[in-house]
């Protein structure tokens, strides 16, 4: 129950069967006053130009304070709030104050009924939920990982069923192995001996592919397998078959890097045209 003390009346306030001091002093803003002081719209600018404008806009969006007493709901001690008055009502804000302070305000009070469920680990406010505690609670029995490698015991065993050692060395072992086989699939043949077959043009509107520390050409033109050495080395493909002029062709450097590993042939594919390209030239 809200009582209010302490305090004198107007004849405004009596009118409204409201008891306690009006504040009209403080103004409060409008939906609309978001944009005073702004040039957005016409409202600012005339805020601005027009005094006799902003007395009354001040006027109108002026609600009245009253000061109103109330008692704590925990220790009983006085203390104040300030409610606004728009047309004789009061309003009550939603974050209004019910305790004196923030210490009343979180202070619960704790049964023994309650202490003895928390001790327990029972949840007291929520019966459709039961927790297991104590003896009712299964243990579950940690598994056993070991490397597949090296038999080496493991806190968990991930996707690839290594340590990290072996990983690492089997990792590096691919990339040794891979960096020997792009060695071996590199092309040894002169462009000139196939003028028909590649496209000069582009090595005249764009150059050849320079790398920055030497000549500073990245959008030239370079060498390109239709089928990419990876897939060659992922799938087991003869070098001689990767460095077939028929599996060549002239790429910008950027559009090649893109690439990375796609194929624009199928393996079936380049073996036909291998053997039409050895019956052509040979």
């Amino acid at each position: 129950m809200i009582i209010v003390a302490h305090c004198t009346c107007n004849a405004e306030a009596l009118e409204h069967n409201q008891v306690g001091p009006i504040y009209s002093s403080v103004s409060f803003s409008s939906s609309k006053d978001k944009y005073m002081g702004t040039a957005k719209g016409n409202y600012g600018r005339k805020m601005y130009s027009d005094p006799e404008y902003k007395r009354k806009m001040s006027i109108a969006t002026t609600f009245d304070r009253v000061e109103v007493v109330k008692y704590c709901k925990n220790c009983g001690r006085e203390f104040t709030v300030i409610r606004t008055v728009k047309n004789g009502i009061q309003h009550v804000s939603r974050k209004e104050r019910k305790s004196c302070s923030s210490f009343c305000a979180h202070s619960r009070i704790v049964t023994e009924e309650t202490k003895r469920r928390i001790s327990k680990n029972a949840n007291p406010w929520n019966k459709n939920k039961r927790y297991k505690t104590g003896e009712n609670v299964k243990k579950r029995k940690k598994k056993d990982c070991y490397c597949d490698n090296c038999g080496k015991e493991l806190k968990r065993k991930g996707k690839t069923g290594l340590c990290i050692r072996c990983y690492i060395s089997k990792k590096r072992k691919n990339i040794d192995k891979l960096s020997i086989y792009r060695r071996l699939c590199n092309f040894d043949f002169g462009l000139s001996n196939f003028s028909d077959e590649f496209d000069f043009f582009l090595i005249e509107e764009h150059g050849w592919y320079k790398s920055k520390n030497q000549g500073d050409n990245l959008t030239g033109v370079s060498r390109d397998h239709i089928v990419s050495v990876k897939y060659g080395f992922e799938h087991g493909i003869l070098p001689y078959i990767m460095k077939h002029p028929a599996n060549c062709q002239l790429l910008q450097h950027n559009k090649n890097s893109s690439k990375y590993d796609k194929c624009d042939l199928t393996i079936e594919e380049l073996l036909d045209k291998i053997k039409m390209w050895n019956e052509k030239y040979d």
